[in-house]
């Protein structure tokens, strides 16, 4: 499930003779010199005054695409594999930057699933364009992202498997943008490449992405609990919306859901985004049973079954 990652190698070799599509990417400054980059499959190495820098998608050099994860077995024998091209050890290679992750096929739109995910501790929430769902730790650490798949390689103008065209894929990542987490997690000074060759490792990373998502609360769909309340046709709507609007998380996620089943279609035409919201901010209060959301125990399992099939 190791996906990208980015590090340095420190050499004084020349890579570039072993590499693929060698190019200039700059020019230093101080010395005028033409520094290059090249490929080996989908990790761009490019060169500088203390060797080489690197990034790029382990699980794409594997499958050509990440609509899935490549094993631990896989991660160690591409590692040997550039091992063998670069003839040097990559394992010495530290590592600033590693994603850890899976897509998972889901019953409904992506963007419907993170109306029910709410607070994670110590984390900023936040939805990107509709399309993303982004949980960031402080100073940018880790964070967390659950994204469309699909929607991610259309816009950026990629292959999407044939298999993959016409299913809702959902994604959820795990990026340790810094190493700071991983020396704490993994009780180590450094880490390199060597350390993704370790089933241990993989092991804890893998604890680690399972249970970050256990850790963020769930918006679970509530049930109307009329405590004798006599109600009017009108105000039996403002219940019924204020429950709507409860059961989603509250307004920020009424929008969110608001956007979602407008681009659906699920409005009719005239129906204008301003007046639900106007609406929706003078509903009154209820009353409300907790009642598990389907969507929850959907995602739950699934992330539970990565986590059993994956696990080393």
């Amino acid at each position: 499930m190791y996906d990208t990652i980015r590090g340095y190698l420190k050499t004084e070799d020349d890579l570039t003779k072993y590499l693929d599509n060698v190019s200039t990417y700059k020019i230093d400054k101080d010395t005028g010199e033409a520094l290059v980059k090249g490929y080996h499959k989908s990790i761009a190495f490019y060169k500088n005054a203390e060797g080489y820098s690197f990034s790029g998608s382990l699980t794409n050099c594997v499958l050509g695409n990440n609509f899935t994860a490549i094993t631990h077995q896989q991660t160690n024998d591409l590692i040997q594999d550039i091992s063998t091209t670069l003839h040097l050890d990559f394992t010495e290679a530290r590592l600033t930057r590693i994603d850890f992750g899976n897509c998972f096929e889901v019953e409904d739109i992506p963007e419907s699933y993170f109306q029910i995910m709410g607070y994670l501790n110590n984390h900023l929430r936040k939805t990107q364009i509709n399309s993303t769902l982004y949980y960031g730790y402080k100073n940018n650490y880790r964070s967390l992202i659950f994204y469309d798949k699909l929607k991610d390689y259309k816009k950026k103008k990629l292959q999407i498997p044939e298999d993959k065209l016409c299913k809702n894929n959902l994604r959820y990542e795990l990026k340790y943008n810094k190493t700071n987490r991983l020396k704490g997690l993994l009780k180590k000074e450094r880490i390199t490449v060597k350390d993704l060759t370790e089933p241990e490792i993989f092991n804890l990373l893998l604890d680690d992405w399972l249970n970050l998502y256990s850790s963020i609360q769930k918006q679970p769909k509530e049930s109307i609990k009329m405590n004798n309340q006599q109600l009017g046709l009108s105000g039996l709507n403002n219940l019924l919306l204020k429950h709507h609007i409860s059961s989603l998380g509250g307004l920020s996620s009424f929008r969110e859901w608001l956007e979602v089943e407008t681009k659906k279609g699920n409005f009719k035409k005239g129906t204008y985004k301003k007046a639900i919201l106007d609406k929706a901010k003078v509903v009154c209060n209820i009353e409300a049973e907790i009642d598990k959301d389907s969507k929850i125990q959907e995602l739950d399992s699934k992330i539970k079954e990565i986590s059993n099939n994956y696990r080393c």
